[in-house]
């Protein structure tokens, strides 16, 4: 390896280590609102095993509840990065070497767009949003590995609120 390789590598490193440290955060975050929640019984609650069927409209469920405009292209790629996370932990193999290509690939697009799209959609879903519990606790808007990261962790946690 070339010294640039070395920086490169050495700085997914150091990002990686930045997000597993986020991510961590937000659990702790999560968990102490479940503690903090007196209509909800820790011990029973049960996190199941997501089947596949239902995991895609989960999914969607979320990003809507976060006012993500489903009519643009970042809707369906945020969409298959958070599917990704939960299926196979993409998030920890790099969302520039991994988690954008793949959806690039599959929709037939360029990694760049799709990073675009994705970072468009969240910034939306933030100036529309503010309002929002999950938003109002961040300081700046989160980066498309935070995000991403995020959501499927909520997805994990079965902390997805349907309107009927």
């Amino acid at each position: 390896m070339n010294q640039n390789q070395n920086v490169e590598m050495g700085l997914l490193c150091e990002e990686i280590k930045g997000l597993r440290n986020e991510i961590q955060a937000m659990r702790e975050m999560l968990q102490q609102d479940l503690h903090k929640r007196p209509s909800v019984n820790v011990e029973k609650t049960v996190v199941e095993p997501i089947e596949k069927g239902d995991l895609d409209s989960q999914v969607s469920s979320m990003l809507l509840r976060y006012q993500i405009p489903v009519h643009i292209k970042g809707f369906k790629y945020i969409k298959e990065a958070i599917k990704m996370e939960i299926e196979e932990g993409a998030l920890a193999a790099g969302i520039t070497k991994v988690v954008y290509p793949s959806i690039a690939k599959k929709y037939n697009d360029h990694t760049s767009r799709v990073e675009r799209a994705i970072r468009h959609a969240i910034e939306s879903a933030w100036y529309k949003s503010k309002h929002e519990y999950f938003f109002s606790k961040m300081m700046d808007k989160p980066s498309n590995g935070y995000f991403i990261a995020l959501m499927a962790e909520q997805v994990r946690l079965g902390k997805i609120e349907y309107s009927a």
